[in-house]
């Protein structure tokens, strides 16, 4: 079931932050390295799938000078991902699309690479795989990152806030068998590193919620706000429990 997100959260998660999860250039490049381990072929068909403001589609851009189809369900973000394609003159590699991943209607077999960069979990990690397997071509690559399980004993508190906000998580070796009962070849699969979320991601966030507090807010403002604080707070007490798995693929 889609969840109405509140009117708000476009305002803390602006299209103006660096990125609107957590990742970095590094790991994003780790990937491409781990999925091309012989270097990058020429003209590879991309397909970013959630990709947000496009930090990781302005680096796969730099790094494949592939020709990038990054899909997008928020106009804005999509604007600032033209506007950094623009600045970094990779626009004739950066094609972007609005629409829900959920609907999506590509050709079987039309791309050689998708990228669902902490983007899944919109439609599911399962539904995702499966939803995505005709489209890419014969050995066709996927990369996945995900929240995910490190172990199976985090404290109550941290699975009941995660509970809280949706996240529907598993443990990496059951994401793992999950991929291989959805016709693909694991490749390889790595953690982002702390980095990733503490700098790269929380840090502007916190920022974001320190300036928003400064004006006069409603009630359920405030509370898109605190929750938000909550979650880096969450994060921050229990970053050995849980964190996002990189899934690198191929079809079988």
């Amino acid at each position: 079931m889609e969840t109405k997100l509140p009117p708000f959260f476009h305002n803390l998660f602006d299209p103006s932050l660096p990125r609107l999860g957590p990742g970095s250039a590094a790991s994003t490049r780790r990937a491409l390295k781990q999925l091309f381990p012989d270097g990058i072929p020429p003209a590879l068909r991309i397909l970013d799938i959630g990709c947000g403001n496009g930090a990781q589609t302005i680096e796969l851009a730099k790094e494949t000078r592939g020709q990038i189809v990054a899909i997008d369900n928020h106009a804005p973000y999509l604007e600032e991902l033209v506007r950094r394609a623009a600045a970094a003159g990779l626009t004739q590699h950066v094609t972007v699309q609005l629409g829900d991943m959920r609907t999506l209607e590509l050709e079987p077999a039309s791309f050689d690479l998708i990228w669902f960069e902490g983007s899944i979990f919109v439609m599911g990690f399962e539904a995702g795989l499966r939803a995505y397997h005709s489209v890419l071509c014969d050995h066709g690559k996927m990369a996945i990152s995900d929240l995910v399980w490190f172990d199976e004993d985090a404290p109550a508190e941290c699975r009941e806030f995660l509970e809280q906000i949706g996240a529907c998580m598993m443990t990496v070796d059951a994401c793992l068998a999950l991929i291989r009962s959805c016709g693909f070849e694991v490749i390889d699969h790595f953690p982002l590193p702390k980095t990733d979320w503490l700098e790269n991601f929380y840090l502007p966030l916190e920022a974001q919620i320190n300036l928003l507090r400064t004006a006069p807010r409603t009630e359920e403002e405030h509370t898109v706000l605190d929750f938000a604080a909550q979650e880096i707070e969450i994060y921050r007490r229990y970053l050995d429990h849980y964190g996002y798995e990189f899934f690198l693929m191929k079809k079988m």
